[in-house]
């Protein structure tokens, strides 16, 4: 291995990947960067207190020269774009003077978690650590509190090598320190498809394409998989779920078999409406509707777990134009659903579910 500094030339700028663009930062992002790194949400678990404008562009200043990694001291930052708007920013930057070791670094706006563009963007970056740069292993340093990026971590195939107590003068307090390393051998059989089960949309999607193929005793089981995986992590972390639900709220929905009359079990993405939840229909996209909407529709009394609480509910769906309504401001926050509605003729319906009596002891 060629471990000389200064060996490579930089890299071809931008990185492109399915979703986003990774450029390098320009003076004109202060106030994109700013909206989300001047969040207390956002610095909750970073070194640094939420940005101050005056601390922004001191930052922005240094990231705009940290456009190569080339010796100690160097280093890579990049902005994420998704559809124009700036998303978040990833970093490189070497562990040590043979340039052979790396450490990368996230940050990204809370209005874009859960979509997997953290971890596709991520993916790009180690792609670049470990094929341009040719570096060895790529480490991440993360508060362990920080159970987001952990798991984000652990889709890419990063190992968790230490724990270390109380390693960080944080904030006025001592805090812990999780270390993530990935080998360069590792990185190519888990980045791709973390990349892809990051992604809600895509996630759905292939789930199913997949119950849509084979017979129907294997597409029952494709569903019930993957489901049954979502609904143990669900009630493991008490109704958050990562992978390609993370940052999304979830609802595991109990209803009564439109034909069968037994119980069945989904869970779903939902929409807060005051006291009531709203679910959509969408299948991710699929042009019929799914099991659990016909079940809805002919026994609409029900139950939700939502967290560790369980709710008895009575299902409507939403008329035409409340629906319109709510739909756009569903897919305005989580584009996901506009990809769901784009890929079909059906008016995807909208189900609110609203707390009541249950009609069973």
């Amino acid at each position: 291995m060629d471990l000389r500094p200064f060996a490579v030339p930089p890299p071809e700028l931008p990185l492109r990947t399915e979703r986003l663009v990774l450029r390098l930062h320009l003076p004109t992002d202060l106030d994109a960067v700013l909206d989300y790194q001047s969040r207390p949400e956002v610095a909750r678990y970073l070194l640094e207190e939420p940005w101050t404008r005056e601390e922004a562009q001191r930052q922005l200043d240094k990231r705009l020269r940290r456009r190569h990694v080339d010796g100690v001291g160097s280093g890579l930052s990049l902005v994420a774009e998704h559809a124009g708007r700036v998303v978040g920013d990833v970093g490189l930057w070497p562990a040590d003077e043979t340039l052979s070791r790396g450490e990368v670094g996230w940050v990204f706006h809370p209005d874009w978690t859960g979509r997997g563009l953290a971890t596709e963007a991520v993916c790009a970056v180690l792609d670049l650590a470990f094929g341009h740069y040719r570096m060895h292993r790529v480490k991440a340093d993360l508060d362990p509190r920080n159970t987001a990026s952990a798991r984000m971590c652990e889709r890419l195939g990063m190992t968790k090598e230490a724990h270390l107590r109380q390693d960080w003068w944080s904030k006025g307090e001592w805090t812990d320190n999780a270390v993530y390393g990935l080998l360069a051998s590792e990185h190519a059989a888990h980045c791709d498809h973390a990349a892809q089960d990051a992604d809600p949309a895509a996630a759905q999607r292939r789930a199913a394409e997949a119950s849509r193929s084979g017979t129907p005793e294997e597409q029952a089981a494709v569903m019930s998989d993957f489901n049954a995986g979502v609904v143990e992590e669900f009630r493991a972390h008490h109704g958050r779920v990562g992978g390609p639900f993370e940052g999304s709220p979830m609802l595991l929905l109990h209803s009564t078999g439109a034909r069968s009359g037994r119980r069945r079990l989904h869970p779903m993405v939902y929409r807060p409406e005051g006291s009531s939840y709203l679910v959509f229909a969408s299948k991710a996209g699929a042009d019929d509707h799914p099991a659990w909407y016909h079940n809805l529709k002919a026994h609409p009394h029900a139950r939700i777990e939502v967290g560790d609480e369980v709710i008895a509910v009575r299902a409507e769906e939403l008329p035409r134009a409340e629906r319109d309504e709510v739909y756009a401001a569903q897919a305005a926050d989580r584009p996901a659903f506009a990809d769901y509605q784009a890929r079909t003729d059906r008016v995807i319906p909208v189900l609110r579910l609203t707390p009541t009596v249950p009609p069973w002891s």
